[in-house]
């Protein structure tokens, strides 16, 4: 909220209170702007990793998942990037639900 409100420095300040702890090497940060949130997001996905935010983040950032790359460790079977809005972020609405509410038809369903 610090980055995004235009407070630099008390964002700076804050990460850096942040990350050091668990990391003694990491240096306050000098970016500003959306070099700023971009490095805040990424000791997100780093702090929270495994725990599932990534997906909540990337919707709600509009952020592309891009797991094929140069030097990914990811498994072969996972090795698919999507734009950031792509489809495949959207849950699908349970075919139970369609067939049981009759204010949902089937056209309404998510791609």
């Amino acid at each position: 909220a610090l980055a995004r409100s235009g407070d630099a420095a008390g964002a700076q300040s804050l990460l850096f209170e942040f990350v050091s702890t668990r990391d003694a090497a990491y240096t306050q940060s000098t970016a500003t702007g959306d070099d700023l949130v971009n490095e805040i997001y990424l000791q997100r996905r780093i702090e929270l990793w495994g725990e599932g935010f990534a997906f909540y983040d990337m919707k709600r950032f509009k952020r592309a998942l891009e797991r094929d790359y140069p030097g990914t460790n990811h498994q072969a079977f996972g090795l698919y990037n999507y734009d950031a809005e792509s489809d495949m972020f959207n849950f699908q609405i349970p075919e139970d639900e369609i067939n049981a509410n009759d204010a949902i038809s089937a056209a309404e369903q998510n791609p």
